[in-house]
């Protein structure tokens, strides 16, 4: 195991053991089918960095200069969290940090603008309202979904993003990478077939992104 740069003495303090969370994170992936997307996502778990924080205004966050994951047991929200998915999203933001710059891909930019802008709400809303339990649990879905309706209220999101941080540059675009690269990795079906039949262009734009 790697040194993980975190003060031990403090993390104790806050009964969180991060390397264990990192294992777990691990389980949960290798419990997946094997594919390009969970390769790589394995991968860069391995060689990811963890850095405690404190002072930090989110539970869990990326670096995106050094790719280190933040994180911080002292939010309000922190145990809240699953901390196995919280890790492999930003694990996600890893692999679009050193391999794929999403925001910087002219296409896939414009389809998560698209998807935004051109992109039915009501039938988005309607379909979501419809769905299985397991659609309407998954936090990668829902904050897509935060993403692409602006928050729209008719919809409980688990798991959402400020419209405010979204409209600020790359936000969007780096977001929506991650879920959908998570989602990949995960192998998960039903939420991809709900992709699929509502935001069709841009799960298609990510899919030739890769």
């Amino acid at each position: 195991m790697p040194d993980l740069g975190i003060d031990k003495s403090s993390e104790k303090s806050y009964n969180f053991n991060i390397e264990k969370a990192r294992s777990d994170a691990k389980t949960l992936l290798s419990n997946c089918p094997e594919t390009k997307c969970s390769k790589i996502m394995s991968e860069q778990l391995n060689e990811a960095t963890f850095e405690l924080d404190l002072k930090m205004g989110d539970p869990f966050s990326i670096s995106r200069k050094t790719g280190a994951i933040h994180y911080n047991p002292s939010h309000e929200d922190f145990y809240k969290f699953d901390h196995s998915v919280a890790i492999l999203h930003e694990t996600a933001h890893r692999a679009d940090i050193f391999l794929y710059h999403a925001a910087e891909n002219d296409e896939f930019s414009q389809a998560v603008l698209d998807s935004v802008v051109h992109t039915n709400r009501d039938s988005i809303v309607n379909a979501y309202i419809k769905s299985s339990p397991e659609i309407q649990r998954n936090s990668y879905l829902s904050d897509i979904l935060s993403a692409v309706t602006e928050n729209d209220e008719r919809i409980p999101f688990i798991a959402s993003h400020e419209n405010k941080y979204l409209l600020e540059e790359g936000n969007r675009e780096s977001e929506i990478f991650a879920d959908l690269f998570t989602i990949e990795s995960m192998s998960e079906t039903e939420v991809i077939d709900f992709l699929k039949n509502t935001l069709p262009d841009l799960y298609a734009s990510f899919l030739r992104l890769l």
